[in-house]
């Protein structure tokens, strides 16, 4: 399969991280490029000279970019050919081991290829300065959001916004995360980070009125303990408890004399401390 001249492969994921039970699960999203900076990345690499090499799982989301940005498809290269998505996948790392460099996020199939080829892996981020790729997401998403599927327009917030989170404010952190809830409903973080950054204005009242309606809406469906917006709460992956930075903010909200705020808390000391 002749390649047009030099080429950067750019991995992107979808799946369960994306549009599953782990987008909940923050420490995850870093494993993912969020397709909502491909256009950002292929011009970068453009400007020095390389061809974007798209392999991802969405073809909607893969068309779109590709033609937005111009970049190869794995199909453009002979993949379509493989109907064994085992042959198929594999035709697609040796496609990528063939590139200049790889840039994906935390993947063993980038890892893989990268192997085969013995050149670099790294996380397109690296490409731009700070929180230069958080800001161009945003402005991606200002521009085009419709463009996207929800679900993936909803992780674009997110990633902005963790990229972010420690560098602005509980109001800008509030309108990021309100676009990705409405955006993605049945994800709970939303919310209950939204309530987080109440709390942490001291603005107690907004705050537990967001917990109220989340959870008085999941206890309305289904009466099961504890609610699901609870076990997200107290998540835990293999960095540690996924909202830990929160919880001082739910027992603050808690000590002044607010339920809901002190049900989260409960749950917290029981099942964390």
């Amino acid at each position: 399969a002749p390649f047009p001249g030099p080429v950067a492969a750019l991995h992107l994921r979808s799946g369960d991280i994306v549009r599953g039970k782990y987008r909940s699960m923050l420490d995850f999203s870093n494993k993912v490029v969020a397709s909502t900076l491909v256009k950002s990345i292929a011009s970068e690499l453009s400007s020095k000279g390389l061809t974007t090499l798209l392999i991802g799982q969405d073809r909607a989301t893969l068309e779109y970019l590709r033609s937005e940005t111009g970049a190869l498809l794995s199909d453009d290269l002979g993949a379509a050919e493989f109907e064994d998505e085992t042959l198929r996948a594999f035709f697609e790392m040796r496609l990528m081991a063939r590139c200049r460099t790889i840039y994906a996020g935390s993947s063993v199939y980038a890892s893989v290829a990268s192997t085969m080829g013995d050149i670099a892996l790294v996380h397109p981020k690296t490409l731009f300065d700070g929180s230069r790729p958080a800001e161009m997401i945003l402005g991606e998403l200002s521009r085009h959001q419709g463009d996207y599927h929800p679900l993936e327009a909803a992780f674009g917030y997110q990633t902005a916004f963790l990229d972010l989170e420690d560098q602005i404010g509980p109001a800008r952190a509030r309108d990021i995360l309100e676009k990705a809830y409405a955006l993605d409903p049945e994800n709970d973080i939303y919310p209950l980070k939204i309530a987080a950054a109440f709390f942490r204005e001291r603005d107690y009242q907004s705050g537990e009125a967001v917990l109220k309606a989340l959870m008085t809406r999941q206890f309305e469906a289904s009466p099961a303990m504890p609610l699901r917006a609870i076990g997200v709460l107290v998540c835990r992956s293999w960095r540690g408890q996924v909202m830990s930075k929160d919880f001082e903010s739910f027992f603050a909200a808690a000590a002044d004399g607010h339920p809901y705020a002190a049900a989260c808390s409960a749950h917290i000391l029981h099942i964390v401390f």
